[in-house]
């Protein structure tokens, strides 16, 4: 059990007691690419290289991307766990079109929610995870980002620069930060989990994608 996340021992143990019954799949329909001169889109602070290797787990980004794998609510799931935060887009974004805003509810202690890969899935070829994050609260600053695989891995996006300051901070970690996961063999790709805080407060999250570097 890591502890060095300031996330308090509920938190950690959650996600077990969830897995069996995660709720229902909450996330928008996947809406891809489709770019217009002049539609306002934002290339994001790493632009995509036609060519380069990008996958789009098909949340929280809206740009191009050379593999993406769609939320089809049969293999591929998002869940919201235990309705412990709700989901709505925000033209308030570092790429593309809209970034999301996940509001927590206050219902339990914590919250969190991600994308879930009912097929384990071979990323050992992806070496690195990019996310931007944005908010005011400060709890969140002790929150995790995880991916499981045999073993669920977590990091804080404070070690990667993030801070809860209100403004956008784009994060680079390497998947080796992510200790004891068998990347050969992913279920979650990404989710997130922290303490709850205050009821209605705000994480905005947009960019988020895995390179091979």
């Amino acid at each position: 059990m890591t502890s060095g996340l300031g996330i308090r021992p509920i938190v950690l143990l959650f996600l077990a007691a969830c897995r069996a019954d995660p709720g229902e799949p909450q996330y928008p329909e996947y809406l891809p690419w489709e770019p217009e001169e002049g539609d306002g889109r934002l290339p994001g602070p790493f632009p995509y290289v036609e060519g380069e290797d990008r996958l789009s787990l098909s949340a929280f980004y809206d740009g191009q991307a050379s593999e993406t794998i769609v939320i089809d609510d049969t293999t591929t799931h998002y869940y919201i766990y235990e309705g412990t935060y709700t989901q709505a887009v925000s033209d308030d974004r570092i790429e593309g079109l809209v970034s999301d805003v996940l509001t927590v509810s206050g219902a339990q202690p914590w919250w969190g929610g991600g994308v879930a890969w009912d097929n384990p899935t071979d990323l050992s070829d992806w070496t690195t995870l990019h996310v931007s994050l944005r908010s005011d609260e400060p709890l969140y600053e002790t929150m995790a980002i995880a991916i499981a695989g045999g073993t669920e891995g977590r990091v804080a996006p404070a070690t990667f620069g993030f801070a809860a300051d209100g403004e956008w901070h784009s994060l680079v970690i390497p998947l080796t930060s992510f200790p004891g996961v068998d990347f050969g063999a992913i279920t979650t790709p990404v989710s997130f989990v922290a303490d709850a805080g205050a009821p209605d407060s705000q994480l905005f999250v947009d960019d988020l994608y895995f390179t091979k570097e």
